[in-house]
């Protein structure tokens, strides 16, 4: 049974969120929790929640392309679990949001909708991280760029950032984590997938994926700026690495 995701943004930070509805009750897709929660190892986490605070349900993607994928959500006292694991300062924020705000909404309409726009003018801060952005331009990757200027743009208006799921980045971790596999489990296959997944995008593209530096497993790292748009590739590197999970 496919569940469709509903995505919605945390307005302290702009975190991606995406929720589904099981037999009535909210699920948070785990991997975008701990990433709002600053926790850096998704797939570790979920294995300290009790087994029935976790659930692992095929969802329909939110990249237009109508694909499946068996993907960690966590019920409400495995958000809660996993809100206690976090050491950011936004958690407190985070809880209080999903509390008041989230919750309470989808139980009232089955979906949360951010608040109308309160137009608000932008202060220093917003300054210097615009600023920030204009001098990177040619250095980041630009979907990375492009994400990071719509969030302070929706900072500075009062809005939720709109930010094109296809634009979204996806690393090799994260993707061996939509697919069930452990950290452990992963480490001696990611080089290998990805050179695959290089090997393609050069064969599609004619040129070598962009670089940019993203917080991973708890720490900024270089890596390829691949984004869901490209979600196609590292499905095609799966297949070529391991044709046996194919349909399992």
């Amino acid at each position: 049974m496919s569940t469709d995701l509903t995505t919605f943004n945390f307005p302290a930070t702009g975190a991606e969120l995406r929720s589904v509805l099981i037999e009535g009750e909210p699920h948070f897709v785990a991997v975008d929790v701990c990433a709002a929660l600053g926790i850096g190892n998704a797939r570790q986490a979920v294995t300290y929640l009790d087994d029935d605070e976790v659930l692992r349900v095929p969802v329909t993607t939110n990249d237009g392309s109508g694909r499946e994928l068996d993907t960690n959500v966590v019920n409400e006292p495995g958000l809660y679990s996993l809100i206690l694991r976090s050491r950011k300062p936004e958690a407190k924020a985070f809880k209080r949001w999903i509390t008041h705000e989230v919750l309470p909404a989808i139980r009232k309409t089955g979906r949360y909708e951010a608040p109308a726009a309160t137009v608000a003018l932008p202060g220093p801060d917003l300054d210097a991280q615009a600023r920030i952005i204009a001098t990177l331009s040619g250095v980041i990757a630009p979907d990375y760029l492009e994400a990071k200027a719509r969030i302070v743009l929706a900072r500075a208006l009062g809005e939720a950032p709109e930010i094109d799921p296809a634009r979204r980045p996806l690393t090799v971790s994260d993707y061996f984590a939509e697919r069930g596999m452990t950290e452990d489990a992963a480490r001696p296959y990611a080089s290998r997938f990805g050179k695959a997944i290089k090997g393609l995008y050069v064969a599609k593209h004619d040129r070598e994926p962009d670089m940019a530096d993203r917080f991973i497993n708890g720490s900024t790292r270089r890596v390829k700026a691949y984004t869901e748009a490209d979600r196609g590739l590292f499905d095609a590197a799966w297949q070529q690495m391991f044709p046996a999970a194919i349909g399992a």
